[in-house]
């Protein structure tokens, strides 16, 4: 138990190395991209795009981000979670697969050794990536033209980078990475493969020349799990439902997923947008509604008194 305590502080101050490192670029670069062959069955694949399409029927079709690219928000309001719970744990489980070598911290030579009590790398690694959730999952669908020209682009504020590909059948549009020795490094991946590294290692889309590109990009940051339809920037402490801005009634693409009987895309959850001005009145409808019946159960219960008396 004494040597426990006395390792506690070094253990501590190691993890919190690893986070502060976890940002710097120059190490993220380093890091290798790991690929994970047929994570997703066509059968997984199908089931993401009838979220999709729910999505949209609901929503509506997503406005383009940029020329020949849009992008679909399968974390609003915990749709993918609600409605694919098994699906999301497998997700989740990606994160660990990250490549967190560079990110450990070297020995130093000393005359006199930090305490020990076994391996660390592995031990801090999982204290680093577990206490990661979701802070977007997006499905992005690209077209001739569309790309992620910027080579030093990079997921600020995530920690760890999930993309799955759903549709090979395009050309072009080839994920990229800037190396740590300057070169860009081209990844094929197929249909139901995934790969993962850190959020802070630059990566890029070469511009599609035909086809259509579709991916399952999923960010996990040391946040909440995100239930707004777009990329939140806003951390909030763990096990809060909204973002800030949707507590104020500031976020108008907040909504929320809930569990219904199957519709005709068999899907078993349904909407509400939470800034939608028919839900708004529908609530206060159904405010009045309930105010009547409180008034009519009490108008009873004085005249059953007062007969009885």
């Amino acid at each position: 138990m004494a040597l426990a305590c006395s390792l506690w502080p070094w253990r501590n101050l190691r993890v919190m190395e690893l986070s502060a490192r976890l940002r710097s670029r120059a190490v993220a670069s380093l890091a290798r991209v790991v690929h994970v062959p047929n994570f997703l069955s066509k059968d997984d694949i199908a089931l993401v795009r009838r979220l999709e399409r729910a999505h949209h029927n609901r929503l509506g079709p997503p406005p383009p981000a940029r020329r020949g690219w849009h992008s679909t928000y399968l974390s609003a309001g915990g749709l993918l979670r609600a409605a694919a719970p098994e699906l999301h744990r497998r997700l989740g489980e990606l994160r660990y697969q990250v490549d967190v070598t560079p990110f450990l911290p070297q020995p130093q030579p000393s005359s006199e050794p930090l305490p020990s009590a076994g391996p660390l790398p592995s031990a801090s690694a999982q204290q680093l990536l577990s206490g990661l959730e979701a802070r977007c999952v997006e499905l992005h669908e690209g077209r001739a033209g569309g790309s992620l020209d910027d080579p030093r682009h990079f997921d600020n504020g995530s920690v760890v980078t999930v993309d799955v590909m759903l549709d090979d059948g395009f050309t072009g549009g080839a994920l990229c990475t800037l190396e740590a020795d300057g070169s860009m490094l081209a990844h094929d991946f197929a249909a139901g493969d995934a790969l993962v590294f850190p959020s802070y290692k630059y990566h890029s889309v070469t511009r599609i020349t035909g086809g259509v590109r579709r991916t399952l990009v999923i960010e996990y940051w040391r946040g909440d799990e995100n239930r707004c339809n777009h990329r939140c920037e806003l951390l909030q402490p763990l096990g809060s439902e909204l973002c800030d801005d949707a507590r104020t009634g500031g976020c108008a693409d907040v909504v929320s997923a809930s569990l219904t009987t199957p519709g005709p895309l068999g899907m078993g959850f349904g909407f509400t947008d939470a800034a939608d001005p028919t839900n708004q009145e529908r609530r206060r409808s159904s405010r009045v509604v309930v105010v009547v019946v409180v008034v009519v159960v009490v108008v009873v219960v004085v005249v059953v008194v007062t007969a009885s008396s």
